[in-house]
């Protein structure tokens, strides 16, 4: 057990020091954006016909919580872009985010990430609020962890109010279910979503479905006004 418990410590060392050099991956991230020039990209595209960020991510960040489309506002801007990059090169499959991505440039990626982390966190909406005991049993996950299976609490990462920690722990509080159940998911199937995801392969792989809807549930109820990093 004891060795077990040493070989995952140091398997999240080892993914910390990656990380922490992470400015030579492909999509890294400067986030030394221009925010009024990422809102016009946002709103309008780069050209003719071009997808925007808006159409589907809505004009305040907030996303489409019943579509599973995450909210973008207040992420930190070095998140958003390092994504961006890997939408961009095809790392993270998408092929909805690629075809947008790969139309902009390095700067541009930078802008439309400071925009969207310079935006407020929206407000929750609790016409669409998850069954209470599903709520209360993904709360438990969330703050406790699995001990006895070795998964750690969200919340020692992802902060106790899913505000994300520093930059490279991104906020969960109010994405939707349906976004958090299929990235969780993606996960749990042992899918590396993008080179930064390796932790929660760790994580999720012993989340049973029900588990990984609870913890959906939990986190789209947690407060959008603790959503800044911290």
């Amino acid at each position: 057990m004891r060795q077990k418990i040493m070989g995952k410590a140091k398997a999240w060392a080892a993914l910390l020091l990656c990380c922490a050099a992470g400015a030579g991956l492909p999509g890294s991230a400067r986030a030394d954006g221009d925010v009024a020039a990422g809102k016009i990209i946002a709103e309008q595209g780069v050209r003719p016909g071009h997808p925007v960020c808006a159409s589907c991510h809505m004009a305040d960040g907030s996303g489409q919580a019943i579509g599973g489309i995450p909210r973008l506002a207040g992420l930190p801007a070095p998140y958003i872009e390092k994504q961006l990059g890997y939408f961009a090169s095809g790392v993270r499959a998408n092929v909805f985010m690629k075809e947008f991505a790969a139309a902009l440039t390095p700067e541009q990626r930078a802008n439309v990430a400071a925009y969207y982390a310079s935006l407020p966190a929206p407000t929750y909406d609790p016409s669409i609020a998850p069954a209470p005991a599903l709520v209360s049993q993904g709360e438990t996950l969330y703050k406790k962890g699995k001990p006895a299976e070795r998964v750690m609490a969200c919340a020692g990462c992802h902060g106790p109010t899913g505000a994300g920690l520093g930059k490279m722990f991104p906020a969960l509080a109010g994405q939707s279910q349906a976004y958090m159940i299929e990235q969780l998911s993606i996960w749990h199937t042992g899918a590396k979503r993008d080179p930064d995801s390796a932790l929660m392969l760790m994580e999720a792989k012993s989340l049973t479905p029900d588990e990984i809807r609870a913890l959906a549930a939990y986190i789209h109820t947690l407060g959008f006004a603790a959503a800044k990093p911290q």
